[in-house]
Formats: C-alpha cells, sequence, structure tokens
C-alpha cells in the first residue's frame, strides 16, 4: 500500500514544493511504512510518499528518465505481467497513454503517469474505488491519494463547511469538492491532465466507459449464447485476479451482490485454500444462518465473526469515554473528514487481511436506492426527486440551516440536468451511482490501508459497459445476478436470500426451480428505530423473545460525556452556524433519546465530527502494517 504525492509545474515552484514534500507526507500519514522520493531529471516534477508493506504489488512506483508511474489499488496485471507491474504500466503509459495502462490492468485501481509528451495524466478505473485527489498552488498542480495532503502542499487552511455538510444532508460527501480545503476529487470517468511544463489542471472525461448519448437506443436483451459469453468473460476476469499462493477471507451476506461473487469465485477455481468465508454477526444471525447455506452449497467452510451475545442481547456498554472520543478524532482524521462517523470507525489497525467483498453489484441491479431501483422510466423531474432523496431522506433531523438545504438541493438537481444532457435517461441512476456513492462512500471508506486490502471481483469494466447496452427491464429484474449466477453456480440460485427474491419475471422464465419467499431463517428480522430487531421463532408461530435491539456501535457514541459542551463550543469558537442550526443540534446533544434511525444518527454523528473539525480536535492515528494476516 502507498500514500504518495505527485507535484508538477514549472520547475522553480516544483523545487520549491519538493522540501515541503516530506512534511506534508508526515503531517497527513495514516501508517508507517518506508518513504522514498523520484525526481524528474529535469526538475519539472517530484513524487515522493509512504510505502509499507504489499501482498499484491511491489513496486508500486518506477521511474525512467523523465517519466514516471504511480499505482495505487488493488489491481492485479493482465496476461503474463504480474511481476514487476509498475514497470510494465510504465512502458504501457509511454507506448500507448491512457488507453495502455486499462488495458493493461484488471482490479481497482488509481494511477498517475508523467512523460515529456503526454505531462501527466492521472486516472483510475470506471468505479471510483481507489479515489484520486488534485490541486493548484503557485507555479505547481499536485495529486495524491489523500486530500489533507493536498491541502498541505497547495497552502489550504481547515475544513470547507459547506463540503462537510453533505454528511449531515445526506450522510455522503457529494460533488468534487472535498473538507479539507483546496483538495478535489477526481470524479469517475474522469481525467486530469497537465501539459509537459505547466501547472495548469484540465479535466477531460476519460474512456473508462462508454455511456450511451442521450437519443441513443438501448441494445437488445442478450441471447442464451451472449449471457454464456458474459459468464465466461466475468470468471475469466475474477481468475486473473487471483494468486492461488494468496490466501484471501471472503465476506459473505444473506444478500444477492456478495453471493454473485462467490459463484464467480468458484467457478474461477478458487477453493479453501485461497478462500476463507466468513460472515459478520453475533451467534443467531439471520445473516449468519444465510450465508452459511450458501458456503455449505458452493463448498466451502464457513465461519462467523463477531463477539458472543446472550439472550437478552448485547449490553449497550461502549468503550471508556475518553478512548470513544479518541476513536472519533481518529475517524475524522483517518477519513480526512469524508465519513460520517457512522461508518468505518474502529481501533488502531495492524496487520494485514486481504478482503474479497461484493462492492458493486448493485450497478448490475440498476443502484442502492430502492424508490429509484424497481422503477420504470421517470420523468426529469421524478428522477430529480428521487436523486434530491438519495440515499436517505434529506436532513433527517433539520439540522442544516433552510439555505444550506436549498443550496444542496440544487446542486442535487443541477447534477441531474448536466447527466441528462450527457447520456440516455434510464442510465442517469447508474451514473449517479458510480460518480456520488462508489466513490464518494465505498472508495473514501475502502481504501488500501493496514487492516485491510479490498479486492472487488464484481467491478469489471466489460460486465459495466454490457449494462449500459441493455434495456431497462433486464437492469430491474436483476438478470444479470441471476444469469451469471445460474451459469457460474447454478447450486445457488435456489436458495432464498434474506428479506429478498428474485423477481417474478425471472422466477416466471427460469429453467430451475427458485423459491418465491425469503430464506426461513430461525430468527424474524424487522428494522428497528435502531437497527435490526432480531426475534426467535419457535414451533410454527413467531414467538418474539425479549426484544435485542442490535444498537450499531456508532448510536452509542451519542450518549457521549461532554457532546453537549463540545456543540456550546463549536456554536461560540467556530463558524459551524453558518450552515448547522446550533440551536437544534444542541437540543438533541442534551436529549439524545430524540433521535431514532439510523439516518438521524448518521445526520447527528457527521455534525459531531463537522464539531471536531473545527476545533482542532482531528487527531493523527498511525495504523502500522505488518505480516499478511488471515
Amino acid at each position: 500500500m502507498i500514500h504518495f504525492a505527485v507535484v508538477m509545474g514549472v520547475v522553480p515552484a516544483v523545487q520549491q514544493v519538493r522540501h515541503a514534500l516530506a512534511d506534508a507526507l508526515d503531517a497527513t500519514r495514516y501508517f508507517a511504512g518506508d518513504r522514498f522520493e523520484r525526481v524528474g531529471p529535469s526538475g519539472g516534477w517530484v513524487a515522493a510518499g509512504i510505502a509499507a508493506v504489499d501482498p499484491l504489488c511491489e513496486p508500486r512506483v518506477v521511474a525512467c528518465g523523465d517519466a514516471l508511474a504511480v499505482l495505487d489499488g488493488s489491481a492485479s496485471g493482465t496476461g503474463h505481467h504480474r511481476e514487476d507491474l509498475a514497470g510494465h504500466l510504465l512502458d504501457s503509459f509511454v507506448q500507448a497513454g491512457p488507453p495502455g495502462v486499462h488495458a493493461a490492468l484488471t482490479g481497482t485501481y488509481g494511477f498517475v503517469g508523467i512523460s515529456p509528451t503526454l505531462g501527466l495524466r492521472a486516472f483510475g478505473d470506471f468505479s471510483g474505488l481507489q479515489p484520486l485527489f488534485w490541486g493548484h498552488g503557485p507555479g505547481f498542480a499536485v495529486v495524491s491519494n489523500r486530500s489533507t495532503t493536498v491541502r498541505e502542499l497547495v497552502g489550504g487552511e481547515g475544513w470547507d463547511l459547506h463540503a462537510m455538510s453533505w454528511l449531515v444532508g445526506y450522510s455522503e460527501h457529494f460533488g468534487e469538492r472535498m473538507p479539507a480545503v483546496g483538495s478535489s476529487l477526481l470524479i469517475p470517468g474522469s481525467e486530469a491532465q497537465v501539459a509537459w511544463g505547466d501547472h495548469k489542471v484540465k479535466i477531460v472525461r476519460s474512456d473508462a466507459l462508454t455511456w450511451p448519448a442521450p437519443n441513443d437506443e438501448p441494445g437488445p436483451d442478450p441471447t442464451p449464447s451472449e449471457w454464456d459469453e458474459i459468464t465466461a468473460a466475468a470468471i475469466d476476469y475474477v481468475r486473473s485476479q487471483h494468486d492461488a499462493s494468496t490466501r484471501m477471507i471472503f465476506f459473505l451476506t444473506g444478500g444477492k451482490d456478495s453471493r454473485l461473487a462467490l459463484a464467480l469465485a468458484k467457478a474461477a477455481g478458487l477453493s479453501d485454500e485461497q478462500l476463507a468465508v466468513r460472515t459478520m454477526g453475533p451467534p443467531d444471525s439471520p445473516e449468519v444462518e444465510v450465508a452459511k447455506a450458501v458456503a455449505d452449497a458452493a463448498g466451502f467452510a464457513h465461519k462467523r465473526m463477531g463477539p458472543p451475545v446472550d439472550d437478552e442481547g448485547p449490553s449497550g456498554a461502549i468503550r471508556h469515554p475518553d478512548a470513544a472520543w479518541l476513536d472519533l478524532c481518529h475517524h475524522l482524521y483517518r477519513y480526512d473528514g469524508g465519513i460520517t462517523p457512522w461508518d468505518g470507525i474502529t481501533d488502531d489497525l495492524s496487520g494485514t487481511v486481504i478482503q474479497v467483498k461484493g462492492f458493486g453489484g448493485e450497478l448490475y441491479r440498476r443502484t442502492n436506492v430502492k424508490n429509484i431501483r424497481k422503477r420504470a422510466i421517470m420523468t426529469l423531474d421524478e428522477l430529480s426527486a428521487a436523486i434530491c432523496a438519495s440515499p436517505q431522506p434529506h436532513d433527517p433531523l433539520g439540522l442544516l440551516r433552510p439555505e444550506e438545504r436549498a443550496r444542496q438541493v440544487e446542486l442535487r438537481r443541477a447534477w441531474v440536468q448536466a447527466a441528462v444532457a450527457d447520456v440516455r435517461l434510464d442510465l442517469v441512476p447508474e451514473r449517479f451511482y458510480i460518480e456520488q456513492h462508489l466513490s464518494q462512500w465505498n472508495g473514501q471508506i475502502d481504501l488500501p490501508k493496514p487492516g485491510r486490502i479490498n479486492v472487488n471481483p464484481l467491478i469489471q469494466p466489460a460486465l459495466a459497459q454490457k449494462v449500459l447496452e441493455v434495456p431497462l427491464a433486464v437492469r430491474q429484474e436483476e438478470r444479470f445476478h441471476f444469469e451469471i449466477m445460474r451459469r457460474a453456480a447454478p447450486e445457488l440460485v435456489g436458495i432464498p436470500f434474506l428479506d429478498d427474491t428474485w423477481a417474478a419475471a425471472v422466477r416466471d422464465g427460469s429453467p430451475l426451480p427458485l423459491p418465491a419467499k425469503p430464506f426461513p431463517t430461525a430468527v424474524r428480522t424487522r428494522t428497528g428505530l435502531l437497527g435490526r430487531v432480531w426475534a426467535r421463532t419457535r414451533g410454527r408461530g413467531r414467538a418474539r423473545r425479549p426484544a435485542a435491539v442490535l444498537r450499531p456501535e456508532p448510536y452509542r457514541y451519542l450518549t457521549l460525556p461532554g457532546m453537549d459542551q463540545l456543540i456550546d463550543r463549536a456554536a461560540d469558537e467556530t463558524a459551524m452556524g453558518s450552515v448547522c442550526d446550533m440551536a437544534r443540534l444542541a437540543e438533541l446533544a442534551r436529549d439524545p433519546d430524540r433521535i431514532g434511525s439510523a439516518a438521524e444518527v448518521k445526520s447527528f454523528l457527521s455534525c459531531v465530527a463537522m464539531a471536531l473539525a473545527l476545533l482542532g480536535r482531528d487527531e493523527a492515528v498511525l495504523d502500522r502494517p505488518m505480516e499478511l494476516l488471515l
């Protein structure tokens, strides 16, 4: 894994910034490792960073004369180019530019290349799961995989209130403007270019995916032979990603995406020797129950991961308040203020695990947004309204000032208008999913780091391209999941899902018997105010045991001592009141029992993170990579 910054510009400016690189990296580093520096002989560029133990690719930085290649992410080389992958990418970049790099890689990646002919080019795979950030300074441009590193180098100060307020409104960041002042996200499907000897960044559309134009007609339904070809290509892609000598943890849930990923892994020839199948949850978790049935059917051993829970449910105990506050401060630092504390909060990390997940599978079944997924083609106004209410109700606690709330709605509507002018109307949700969810949430929370490196077998450019070509009904009916799974591992399509089923149209046309009801788990699930409430099923009836509300750990941060004092300080000493209703926030800090749904908890905790940031309470955390763990 790597934490890096690449600077290019006029020679005097680059040489001046070179002396600040080490300090900028030190001020924003999040793991221990070895330092490196590469300097172009012309003096027009410099690259520096910190590299740690990496089971997927070493080295990740290669320079030859005035040419440079930097690779970030869990990518693998196509064909036989597995050794010295970065060196091969440098050759591909110099000879063929970005298309040569895309052709040489599988998986998720961010790439920065420099050559005298091409200048600087920064781009990633289509998903944005390995985000890159950029900024301008006097006479230079900088690209990094950490937004606060960009801020340090360009001379930005503090936090952007408008950027942070997206987490309060939607629990996800939106747009290119990042919380770290002076830094911008390279939106998926975009490429940053800096001409040789220049310092101005130009953002252009990349060729990672080809989106149908507004007037393009969708293609026909794939034929059975075409589904055979699609499945074979998907299996080959997964096979190309995996080194038989590397053991990984496969996280299996009760849903469709991870099951499809497991089907592809099995068809690609992976076994217990390469994959340790695990599911997170307490002993009586319905998720664990369903996942075990799937793993057993696929021929993989399965284990549960998670703490024991007694018959009365979790105690609700929390870490010592001082340690819990430190968790929040570390979370703010680790994710550069771009992720709500509901997601990804963790203790300090050590060791490294390669884990496989079904991230990205929602693209093949029309996004992660339920109020969009099953609907027919919507009008422009209907689509704008749905996206303005995604992935959760906007500002659920009413914590944003009216003008900030209106600003967010207007920016989302403007995004929809721009997207409709560029792609076919029924594909706008898919573009929103890639640009504003995969990149803004999954990408930032799952950057390779000590503790985990993510491999995403469903992020396949050819498969994603095919999704953009088929009719809407194929995507709505989740035909990609079904047709590929029934060919790759037919024994898995007949196992019911947790709280879900195959679409009626799929069941009616299936050559295999498919269940019409969800998995009959021993524990019934329903959505409670603060998480999932599980109830034991006894005999033929459904007698609930005493309710055990399994509150996610972040809920318990609401009752930390000193919460009201933090909000009062932020109101008195910062400009947070320009975007948030501080009186309303103070009321909730003093009476957290009024905060109910998960969306409300996320919104409140995002305000807490903003207050900590503006008061300078982000606290550096140094995670420590060690040997590869299982």
